[in-house]
């Protein structure tokens, strides 16, 4: 189960920090970015589930009810993009580029 969490951090954190680079949306982007999430959720509920006959059967199901799961997916994606948002606000503010500088009032 702790793989399965892990992944799924990995994934809710890759795809929220490529929403957070995106500064033009368009359907396709929603379409992508949201939709990668969803394939991903979906394909870890058929692999688990009685139709592979996979050895793990159910772990996917169990695992996504309990709410320890979904506060621990909330904080680990939190804590995993720390980092990349202090990033880039260290270099907005030291070395902003020339659509920072016309975005912001002087």
């Amino acid at each position: 189960m702790s793989y399965l969490c892990v992944v799924l951090h990995r994934v809710w954190s890759v795809t929220v920090q490529c929403a957070l680079e995106t500064s033009y949306w368009t359907g396709f982007n929603h379409f992508v970015i949201w939709g990668s999430v969803v394939f991903y959720f979906v394909f870890m509920l058929i692999f688990y589930s009685e139709l592979f006959g996979y050895s793990f059967m159910g772990t996917a199901t169990m695992l996504m009810a309990t709410s320890t799961f979904w506060l621990t997916m909330l904080l680990g994606v939190a804590l995993l993009l720390i980092p990349v948002v202090l990033c880039k606000l260290y270099l907005y503010e030291t070395e902003p580029s020339l659509a920072d500088k016309v975005r912001t009032p002087s």
